[in-house]
């Protein structure tokens, strides 16, 4: 059963990045850039994600005591940490593809397949983790229904890379790219606390969960629909259309 789920969950996370390649068409990003961005997020970040966890886990643990220590384990830390060490590879990339990275539907683009490598590997590691019977249930929740949540977050701070490029001042240029990244943090951390959170509230704090989806998702479609516009513009005013 592993097996099969997990060639499901390569193949819908397949599925999810050529979803957020339609972000631009025709797809100028090169395959190798496409290659790193889902490398870095599924190795280098998760690796480096757990190691700074541990570590901070640790600490919090001799500061705060046990209890403590694991509520700012599964939703401060993990969402700066994860974050933080999946933006440095869309930083990596901004600098690498400078000439195609220069706006933000190219950050959606490495920002989302960075964050959906990070989800293929913490998606497996999970199923490995589960019981055979439970397994379905889990790549159903994980892999289609909250499937884009990584990709969501660190698409953001593409977002925020992307609006730094055209940015008129050097002022904005930062002011982009930290919000860029603390929109991430901050969605990323609403997520995990909600989920923390669901056994004290009863399963209420599952809303949060929810609700943050859902408002992550209305923001990319809104953003999908104007980058199509976008690209297709030139060509209407061409034929008279617009």
């Amino acid at each position: 059963m592993i097996w099969v789920t997990a060639s499901l969950t390569v193949a819908m996370t397949g599925i999810w990045a050529w979803l957020a390649t339609q972000f631009e068409r025709p797809l100028k990003a090169p395959w190798v850039a496409l290659g790193f961005a889902l490398a870095w997020g599924a190795l280098p970040s998760t690796l480096f994600s757990l190691a700074a966890q541990n570590a901070l886990m640790d600490w919090a643990t001799t500061q705060f005591g046990e209890d403590t220590a694991l509520l700012l384990y599964s939703t401060l830390f993990t969402g700066v940490i994860e974050e933080l060490i999946k933006g440095i590879g869309v930083v990596l990339l901004f600098i690498w593809q400078r000439d195609h990275f220069q706006g933000w539907r190219q950050g959606v683009i490495y920002g989302a397949v960075v964050g959906l490598g990070f989800a293929l590997f913490e998606h497996i590691k999970f199923l490995l983790e589960t019981p055979l019977e439970e397994q379905i249930g889990l790549f159903v929740r994980r892999v289609i229904i909250f499937g884009l949540s990584h990709a969501f977050y660190t698409g953001l701070i593409g977002i925020g890379l992307g609006l730094a490029r055209s940015a008129a001042s050097q002022a904005l240029r930062a002011l982009a790219i930290l919000g860029g990244f603390v929109a991430a943090a901050v969605t990323h951390i609403i997520n995990n606390a909600s989920a923390a959170l669901a056994e004290p509230t009863q399963g209420l704090s599952v809303l949060g969960v929810c609700g943050n989806y859902v408002f992550l998702a209305g923001l990319y479609a809104v953003l999908f629909i104007v980058s199509r516009r976008r690209q297709h513009a030139p060509i209407t005013a061409k034929a008279g259309l617009s």
